[in-house]
Parts: C-alpha cells; structure tokens; sequence
C-alpha cells in the first residue's frame, strides 16, 4: 500500500525541469594574457562544468553564436541586468553568467555574475584567483560548483515512514546521497497594501534531512533535525542547503520608497544595513523620510530565513511644503541616503578585503541609490562626491575625478572634494608611470583645500598628504621634508603632527 502511494504521487508529478541558462564570453580586461581567447575559454570550462553536474540545460554554444550574430548582439562583455532579460528572453533562458576575466601583477582574476533573467536582477557573484593559467581550470571548475549551490534544489514530502521521508527529486534532479535539505511549510501571505501583489511568502522551519539513497525520480532521507516531533509532514516542501548553513540567525533586507528614506530597527543598538545578520526574533522596523509619513512595523525573522521588506511611505503635505524650499538638498532627501551609502561602502571594502567578489555587488547597489537621488536633483554636490567615492572604492581613479570636478564647480569651497580628489590623484599616481603628472595634480587638490578649510588640524593633514605626494610621486625630499615641517608647525598636537615628526626625525 506504502509503494502505491508513492507511485501516485510520482507519475502525478511532472518531471524535473532543468534550469535553462546561457554563459557569455568573459570580458578581458588587463594586458598581458597568454592568450586572447582567454575569455572564451573560461566560458567553456563553466559550460562543461555545468553539463556534468546534469541539472542545467545549457545553450550550446554554435547556437548561441547564430542567434546574437542574427540579431546583431555582441557575445562578449559584461552585460547589465536589462540587456541580459533582452538577451535571455531572444535565447529562452532563465539565467544569464557572464563575468570578467582580469590580469594584474601576474595574478589572473575571474569573476562572475549570475543574473536572473525573469527579474533583472543579479542573483550572486563568484570570483577566483590563480597566479598562473596552469592553475586557473582547475579554480573555474571550483567556482562552477559554488555557482551550482546558488541554485538550491526545491521540491516537496511525499513520503514519511518514522524518521526516514521520501522526496520528489532524485538521480534526474541531480540529487546525490549525502546532501541536506531544510524542510519547512508556507506560513503567511505578504502582499502589497495597494496593488494587492504578492510580495513574499513566509517560510517555516520544520527540520532537516539528509539524503541516505536516489533513484531516477525519488530520494529517501534521514531527518536529522525535527523542530517538534511529528512536525515534517507529507506536502511539506524541501530545499537543498547548498551555501545556506544552520543557524539561529536570518538576514534582512529592507526596500522603501521612497529609495532615500531612513531604514531603522527600534528595539536593537546596531544601525540597520542591507543584508544585516540578525538573531531569529522580533524586529521592529521604521522607515523614515522628509515630506513623508513615518511607517512602523513589527517583523519576525526565522532561523536561517532571508527576510525581503518592502514599505511604501504615503506622502505627508504639510511636511513636503515646509521642506520644499531648502537648498541644499542634503539637509531633507540625501542625509539618509547618504548614510546608507556609507554604510554600503563599509562593506565592500570588507569584503574586498576578505577575497569575497559580492564587494562588486554592494558598490552596484550603492550606484542604485545615488542614480535615484540623481533624478531628483541634478544640482548636488553631494551626489557627485558619492559617486567619486563609489568610483574610488574600485580603483577607478579616472571617473572619480571627474565626478569631484562637478561637485566642486557647484561649491568652490566644498573641501571635502579637494581632498578626496588629491587622495584620488595620489592613489592614481601609485599606480602609474607617469606619476609626476599626477602628483602635481594631486599638491593642487590638497592645496585648494588649505585655502578654504578653517580647521588647523585638517590643514595639518593636507599638508602632511603634501609632503607624502613629494617624497613618494615626485621624489622632492626637501619639499617633503617642508610640508611635514608645515604639518608639525599648524598643530602640533595633531594626529598628523605625530606622523610627520616619525618622517622628520
């Protein structure tokens, strides 16, 4: 009787679908290569990659060429996520993986984003690193298998004898014995309060199993972890654990709208920041923005759940009338922002620093905002300075100039962007050969910033960053030794003050 009910439930179910997807030509980017079909190559050690593991139905490259060469596409580069729904939909695909494959000081770097199609969004980001092509394939084999974990399995019960429980996946599904599973049930219905669109579902945990034996269309597992006896049922639905990991924790992310607004969390200490990690629980949210209602609302975070909030802020009149005649834009709409960008940037430089390629990601989101605040308001300083910052988190020294020549042309006196531009001379004068140039540019910058601060101990700082461009860029000791001097001469006492006197004495 036990079989029969098993054999029902499988011939009922459709078969396993395998996830469509294209892999693009990586973008070179560098000098140097051994070869320059290095990105080409890269694609097809992740194409075989994903063909052996069975779970993906990957375009096969001669089509993939015929079509974008019909429809005058480019195959190589790094696309967005808007062309890559363009270029996904032509090919009938659901995932697009294109990437970049970088060289510098004989390090190759291959990086790649994998973006759902159907939402125009980057799902993750994957990224290695060899000092030698010899050693790279293997490393794109590895990056293949954390790409592969980004695209849990997800099935459902249709089975349970005591502690053992069949699912609906198996061989076909790429279903191996030893894999985990979390198990859980639908909870609540989130929708949006004015469209009535579905927004999210809440998932709860139930347990954990581990897969002791497959067949073709079914697995049998082992619960090792039941969050109240008897609570794993038949219809439950399963989900492969791949990256996700057991934890008391969960991770929110809050969206607004207005994009600017401030996200809080009242009933914790530690500010709010996409992605925070926070301990399964209550949370009481609130968003808040100038010429808007504020919006409070409780939230509860399961273990292990990737918590997605969206609240929309109803516009206040009376408040919009008393901040529509401010200036500085700043003052109402950017602060907020502004601080989130901050906070963004914190990040990625963590994470660059930690090896993980999602630094690329969080600088991505961070130009979302700033592009919003942009439409807004042509005319901020501000909006120029953060994309400068945004620009100097990657090293792209070029661009940050750029956008700190605008802000300065609408405030003159805006020391802040005298700084960061001579820092971005400086840091881009490290880097090339023709540093003198540069360095030049960047004793400009710190001076121009001299001229409009008031503050002797950040005058102090210029002038030590001034010495450091002569000793370093233009290999003038005595005009160093002059600045430093200047440095301990303004504010003795200052941190600065201290640094030039190692450098003096």
């Amino acid at each position: 009787m036990v079989g029969f009910s098993i054999l029902v439930v499988c011939t009922a179910r459709a078969d396993f679908k395998k996830t469509r997807l294209a892999v693009l030509d990586f973008q070179l980017q560098g000098q140097g290569f051994e070869t320059s079909d290095m990105g080409k190559i890269v694609s097809e050690w992740l194409i075989t990659a994903f063909v052996q593991n069975g779970r993906f139905d990957v375009i096969e490259r001669g089509l993939l060429n015929k079509i974008l060469e019909e429809q005058k596409l480019v195959m190589t580069g790094i696309v967005d996520e808007n062309s890559a729904t363009a270029i996904g939909k032509l090919l009938g695909v659901k995932v697009i993986i294109t990437g970049s494959v970088m060289k510098y000081q004989n390090i190759l770097e291959v990086n790649a984003r994998i973006i759902d199609v159907e939402k125009a969004s980057i799902i993750a980001a994957e990224g290695v690193k060899s000092d030698s092509a010899g050693g790279l394939e293997t490393l794109v084999y590895k990056m293949a298998e954390q790409i592969i974990k980004d695209f849990p399995l997800e099935g459902y019960v249709v089975h349970r004898a005591g502690d053992i429980i069949t699912i609906d996946l198996g061989k076909k599904a790429g279903v191996k014995a030893g894999m985990r599973f979390i198990v859980f049930k639908e909870g609540d219905v989130v929708k949006h309060p004015k469209t009535g669109e579905v927004l999210d579902v809440k998932k709860i945990q139930t347990g954990v199993v581990k897969v002791v034996s497959t067949r073709n269309t079914i697995a049998e597992a082992k619960i090792e972890n039941e969050k109240n006896l008897g609570e794993i049922r038949y219809g439950q639905m399963v989900l492969s654990i791949g990256k996700l990991k057991m934890t008391s924790k969960g991770r929110l992310y809050v969206n607004s709208d207005p994009g600017y607004a401030r996200i809080r969390i009242l009933n914790i200490k530690p500010p709010y920041s996409p992605g925070i990690e926070l301990e399964a629980g209550s949370y009481h949210i609130e968003v808040s923005a100038a010429g808007y209602r504020t919006r409070k609302k409780w939230i509860v975070l399961n273990p292990g759940e990737t918590r997605k909030l969206y609240l929309a802020l109803d516009k206040d009149e009376q408040k919009s009338q008393q901040t529509r005649g401010s200036d500085d834009f700043s003052v109402f709409a950017g602060r907020l922002a502004f601080d989130n960008i901050d906070l963004i940037l914190k990040e990625a430089r963590q994470l660059k620093i930690q090896g993980d390629p999602r630094w690329k990601t969080r600088l991505y989101d961070a130009r979302v905002i700033l592009k919003r605040l942009l439409k807004q308001n042509r005319r901020s300083k501000k909006i120029y300075y953060y994309y400068a910052k945004t620009s100097m988190a990657e090293n792209n020294f070029s661009h940050a100039v750029k956008y700190l020549a605008k802000a300065i042309r609408f405030d003159d006196k805006f020391v802040d962007a005298y700084i960061l531009q001579g820092d971005a001379y400086y840091a881009w004068g490290k880097l090339k050969r023709k540093s003198a140039k540069l360095g030049k540019r960047a004793l400009q910058a710190y001076a121009s910033g001299i001229k409009t601060c008031v503050d002797s101990d950040l005058k102090a700082m210029l002038y030590f960053k001034m010495g450091n461009v002569n000793a370093e860029l233009l290999n003038n000791l005595n005009a160093a030794g002059q600045y430093w001097q200047k440095t301990v001469d303004t504010a003795p006492h200052s941190k600065a003050a201290l640094s030039a006197k190692k450098k003096l004495y």
